[in-house]
């Protein structure tokens, strides 16, 4: 069943948009993608000095755009996770990159739902809340039901891409390691 809704939010994904045309289906093409994003997404929190001040109404028009990103790197992270079709990638270090990409993208989208919901009062503030709860030093402090509720969802964000971390380093190492007989650090068993 989670396959299936994961199927279903490809379809909502703007990668998979831009990727349907087949000209833009190239290796190469997720880092652009990725590097604009992360770009919209500073541009968007160093911006939040001039609308943390608008009506909750106009705020959460703007923070659509970082948690439809949010929303969109979930989506990949939980179909690598559960879908068993998902075999191929093009190397584990590669996603090691973008799964650090994708965690500092994260830290920019929960510092932009702190700003909006007020979290802290200054930029500095709300980054590096969002920058504890991504890497799991510390829960900042949460008053009202929408800074708990972008609390929650960092937290499921964080916990989610480092869970999708751990799985394809284990995948990475696993394919390098197998059991066998020790006889010495460096040397193999079976030659």
């Amino acid at each position: 069943m989670a396959v299936n809704i994961l199927k279903i939010g490809k379809n909502a994904v703007a990668y998979t948009w831009l990727v349907r045309p087949r000209r833009f289906l190239k290796e190469w093409f997720a880092y652009p993608y990725v590097a604009s994003w992360l770009l919209a997404l500073i541009v968007c929190f160093s911006t939040s000095r001039w609308w943390a001040d608008y009506q909750e109404g106009y705020r959460w028009l703007i923070v659509l755009v970082p948690a439809y990103r949010l929303l969109e790197i979930l989506r990949w992270w939980l179909s690598l996770i559960f879908n068993r079709r998902h075999y191929m990638v093009l190397s584990s270090e590669r996603n090691l990159i973008f799964l650090a990409l994708n965690l500092l993208e994260t830290v920019f989208v929960g510092a932009i739902l702190f700003r909006a919901t007020g979290v802290a009062s200054s930029l500095s503030g709300c980054w590096y809340a969002s920058f504890f709860l991504v890497t799991q030093l510390n829960l900042p402090g949460a008053a009202t039901f929408w800074q708990q509720a972008s609390k929650a969802l960092i937290e499921i964000a964080s916990l989610t891409l480092l869970l999708g971390g751990l799985s394809a380093l284990i995948a990475l190492v696993g394919g390098k390691l197998r059991e066998g007989e020790w006889r010495g650090p460096t040397e193999r068993a079976d030659s």
